[in-house]
This record gives C-alpha cells, structure tokens and sequence, in this order.
C-alpha cells in the first residue's frame, strides 16, 4: 500500500505561501491551503496565484468556533467557501454542521463539481475523521 501525504499550510502573506506551496508539492502529493490565516481580501489574489496547483490541494477555511482563524460572519465564510469551490480543488473541507444546517449550499457545491468532505472535529483529542 503506498502511502500519500499532505502538509499543511498556514501562512497569512500571499506571496510567502505561494513559495511555501511550491515548496509543499515538490515533496508532498498533496498540500491543505488553510484560507483562514489569510485576510479576505487576500483569498482572491492566493486562489488566482495557486489556481494550476489546486488539483493537488484541500482548501480549508475553518472558523473560529470550529478552531479556526476565520473571524468573520458566517454568510460571508460560505460566500467564500462558493467562490473557492469554483476553482475546483482537489477537496473542499467544509465543517458537517455547515453541511447539515445549510442545505442551499450542500447543494450548490454538488452542482460545482466540487469534491468536498464533511469534517467533524474533535478539540479534546484533536483527531478528525471525514465523510460523504
């Protein structure tokens, strides 16, 4: 069995992760962008300059509440999560209460194509587990 990796990228300047994911896939299979470290008007700019690289990237904005650094309200955190969606990355990891409480864009992100996985979190033992 082999065995794929991914690294984890948490970087809050633009031009530092383009670098930094370059650097992740030359020796990873696979990097998690977390979209959460940046500002909102940076996620445009990260999601233009990495957009031949996110067929081998999960895309994470994860919110405050849920461990994240995404402070701001929530309509505005799914408009983001629809716009990084259509760039198509190789996941989209969306929380399972955003999926379950917000059928409209459960929907949405199955007409997009999107591939995404519904994340639930466990803070006490920081383990995660994944589903569809």
């Amino acid at each position: 069995m082999k065995y794929k990796t991914c690294v984890s990228i948490g970087e809050k300047n633009p031009k530092k992760l383009k670098i930094i994911l370059k650097k992740a896939l030359s020796k990873s299979d696979f990097a998690e962008i977390r979209f959460d470290y940046l500002k909102k008007s940076d996620i445009p700019i990260v999601l233009e300059s990495s957009k031949k690289n996110l067929s081998r990237c999960v895309c994470t904005l994860r919110p405050k509440s849920e461990g994240g650094l995404f402070v701001g309200k929530e309509d505005e955190r799914k408009s983001i999560l629809r716009l990084i969606a259509e760039y198509n990355p190789f996941l989209l990891d969306v929380e399972f209460n955003t999926i379950q409480k917000d059928k409209k864009l459960a929907s949405y992100l199955k007409k997009s194509k999107c591939k995404y996985f519904k994340q639930v979190c466990c803070f006490i033992c920081r383990c995660c587990c994944s589903g569809k």
